[in-house]
């Protein structure tokens, strides 16, 4: 305290005389006390450019916000600094970010009246999505809206969603109870209207950056069981690989695939994304059935019709022959061989009923590729050639047929089931022939694999087969074997080998949907070859990336 009267700047002399005379600071060096004073004078140098730099501060965030700024600002503490210590360039102070009315933000960012720790710009876009929310919300409470309206708005709902972090909506739920005075999630629950979506809105509501492993599972079966891609990418490529592997179980069907929007994907064991197909509606009409069926109709086409089976049967055969087949007009297609160029089919090339009989159709993507190949005999000059007799039956069959389908003749008169493999998936062919130990070998190196191949078997001849033989009444035909299921100069698919018991499962092309178990050794004394392609995954599947 200075004595009574004293000015301010007289109580400060008279103090600073008394310090001065303090006989413990007269001890030592004599300049001590010169010393004090420049030091105190580059303290008071440095408060004053600290203060001065936090009002700018101060002022240009309160200005940039919009906040009026009061003329005299209070600031407490601002000129106590701990002990006078040295700052670098003045940020560092004790308490110099405490301002009148404003929270303690990090730095010297607090602001009078401000909301929130992320800026202005934050709170705005927070009011902004709440907003949107709640005119989502009216809307879907509107009692004119049929059910497609409402499921729209359910979308929408999880689209504004979809993207937010944990602190987005943290943000967004306080401007909505601001605004509205309700809660964010509650009012979004007491929706029912959206019925089975709400699921997927209220786990979205937890944050992006704040998923369950169990919400992406659950997100990802969602977006599939409603073909929203959309949902499914974003919930799929959050999660890990672990978690991605440990999905397909649930999300793959029987043959391996999973359909969502317009697209068809597999995931591998390795939990990647391949995509098999971007046209699933095409697809589903050139393959409508689970597995290719082959009835075979009054025409030589075993060799063609064993390979395009045994290529469908393979794993994702499928969708590698439906990626040879565009539309391309009404009732037409463009057909592309592998090997031989592009060729034009139209529907009227393939109706008849003598190309197929019985109750078992072809699917339109096998009788496509038939009618094509026919085409490209035909271009290649491979049109068959007859006897008078011959020539007077070929005729005949084409008066049943009422005429003009030359690709069908040209398929049908017989051909090498390797060959027509090899023009179809433009790779190399591997063989089992020979001694009855490197046929048995083949057969059993092929097991573990042939899940991704196609396998064709070609029957020896009547005049090869050196054993009894039986008539098949049915047929008026003579078969090596007691079963009748094996003819002579016939092409047959390899379903599966099963090297556990020596056997294999044949399809006839006469009725694929009826195969039949053989053993290695009726197989070896039957058949005089066994024809193999394995598909390149690459020609099928093609990565995902996110």
């Amino acid at each position: 305290m200075g004595r009574p009267g004293e000015s301010s700047r007289e109580q400060e002399r008279h103090g600073d005389e008394r310090h001065r005379q303090k006989p413990h600071e007269q001890e030592g060096h004599g300049r001590t006390s010169r010393f004090g004073s420049e030091n105190s004078n580059r303290c008071d140098k440095h408060v004053s450019t600290a203060l001065q730099f936090v009002r700018e501060q101060t002022f240009s965030r309160r200005h940039d916000a919009g906040a009026a700024m009061p003329s005299t600002e209070r600031m407490y503490g601002a000129e106590r600094m701990q002990g006078a210590e040295r700052m670098h360039g003045a940020e560092r102070m004790h308490g110099a970010e405490r301002m009148h009315g404003a929270e303690r933000t990090h730095g010297a960012e607090g602001m009078h009246g401000a909301e929130g720790t992320h800026g202005a710009d934050s709170t705005v876009k927070a009011r902004q999505l709440a907003a949107h929310l709640r005119q989502l919300m009216d809307r879907t409470n509107n009692r004119h809206l049929n059910q497609l309206q409402v499921n729209q708005t359910s979308r929408e709902v999880e689209a504004l969603f979809r993207p937010l972090t944990k602190a987005q909506i943290r943000d967004m739920a306080q401007a909505y109870h601001a605004l509205y005075g309700g809660t964010m999630r509650g009012d979004l629950i007491n929706i029912p209207a959206w019925g089975g979506d709400l699921e997927a809105i209220t786990t979205y509501t937890r944050g992006c950056d704040n998923l369950r492993p169990q919400d992406l599972t659950k997100l990802c079966m969602l977006g599939a069981a409603r073909h929203d891609q959309a949902m499914f990418n974003s919930a799929f490529f959050a999660a890990d690989k672990n978690l991605r592997a440990q999905m397909r179980g649930g999300l793959l069907s029987e043959e391996g695939t999973l359909e969502v929007g317009n697209s068809i994907y597999t995931i591998s064991q390795q939990g990647d994304l391949y995509r098999l197909t971007d046209d699933a509606r095409t697809f589903h009409e050139l393959f409508p059935s689970n597995a290719c069926q082959i009835k075979q109709g009054d025409y030589g086409t075993c060799y063609l019709d064993s390979s395009l089976l045994g290529i469908s049967r393979a794993q994702f055969g499928k969708f590698f022959l439906a990626r040879l087949i565009k539309p391309s007009g009404p009732d037409q297609w463009q057909v592309t061989l592998p090997l031989h160029g592009q060729f034009k089919v139209a529907r009227s090339d393939i109706d008849t009923n003598f190309w197929q009989v019985g109750d078992v159709d072809s699917d339109l993507g096998i009788r496509l590729l038939e009618a094509a190949y026919g085409k490209y005999r035909i271009q290649s000059g491979m049109k068959p050639r007859h006897s008078f007799f011959g020539d007077l039956g070929f005729y005949m069959s084409r008066m049943k047929l009422g005429g003009g389908r030359d690709p069908l003749f040209a398929a049908g008169t017989g051909g090498d089931p390797g060959q027509t493999m090899q023009d179809l998936v433009g790779q190399n062919i591997s063989y089992a022939y020979g001694s009855k130990e490197s046929f048995f070998s083949k057969l059993n190196s092929w097991a573990g694999r042939e899940q991704h191949m196609a396998i064709e078997a070609a029957s020896k001849t009547s005049s090869q087969y050196k054993g009894n033989t039986y008539l098949d009444w049915k047929s008026f035909d003579h078969t090596p074997d007691r079963a009748h299921q094996v003819y002579f100069n016939h092409a047959y698919s390899v379903l599966h080998i099963d090297p556990a018991h020596k056997r294999l499962l044949l399809a006839n092309p006469w009725d694929s949907s009826k195969p039949f178990w053989e053993s290695y050794e009726n197989t070896y004394r039957y058949f005089y070859e066994l024809e193999s392609i394995e598909l390149d995954p690459a020609a099928v599947e093609t990565k995902v990336q996110r």
